[in-house]
């Protein structure tokens, strides 16, 4: 059996962001020491109750108190971002957590965030399936051409790509 931490957000806007922050890396260093497998961190945009820092640079702060934690973006709206970007982002977390990285996604449900993102709801999971099959070939080291109906890159082969030689493991989440 292997346990696991989500960094869920209990404060909120007025609570000093320093305080999270040290409590955060508190929770995950005796995590650590307890024998803890995992820790992670969910994603949500202009959340007005509680606050939410963004997975992957919050992860990548919380893995240098606890090095041997695996990370899971626990999830990435992934149909409300750019494919590209988040492959990278993606890769450069699992090459500081020394391919310890896995890549939690899910499609979003809040009609506030899919607006601010110019998102059509109803497009979520063609979204959601076309990023997610983009950023995997991004990781494969491969020249790649791709056309879909939301993104498209040619002849693209980042040179940040994960240590995890296969990709970064993909969970889905949903609710």
């Amino acid at each position: 059996m292997k346990f696991g931490i989500q960094l869920t957000s209990i404060y909120d806007a007025q609570t000093d962001a320093r305080q999270q922050r040290r409590e955060h890396a508190e929770i995950v260093r005796v995590c650590e020491q307890l024998g803890f497998d995992l820790m992670s961190a969910g994603q949500h945009y202009l959340g007005a109750e509680l606050r939410y820092f963004q997975p992957v640079p919050w992860l990548a702060y919380m893995s240098a108190h606890a090095p041997s934690l695996h990370t899971n973006t626990g999830i990435i709206l992934l149909s409300m971002a750019n494919p590209v970007d988040i492959a990278e982002q993606m890769a450069t977390l699992d090459v500081i957590t020394n391919g310890k990285a896995i890549f939690g996604v899910g499609l979003g449900y809040s009609a506030h965030e899919f607006a601010a993102f110019g998102v059509a709801p109803g497009t979520r999971v063609a979204r959601f399936e076309e990023a997610l099959a983009l950023v995997r070939l991004l990781w494969s080291g491969q020249p790649v051409d791709f056309r879909g109906r939301f993104f498209s890159v040619e002849n693209a082969r980042p040179a940040v790509r994960p240590l995890q030689e296969a990709g970064l493991p993909v969970w889905i989440g949903g609710q």
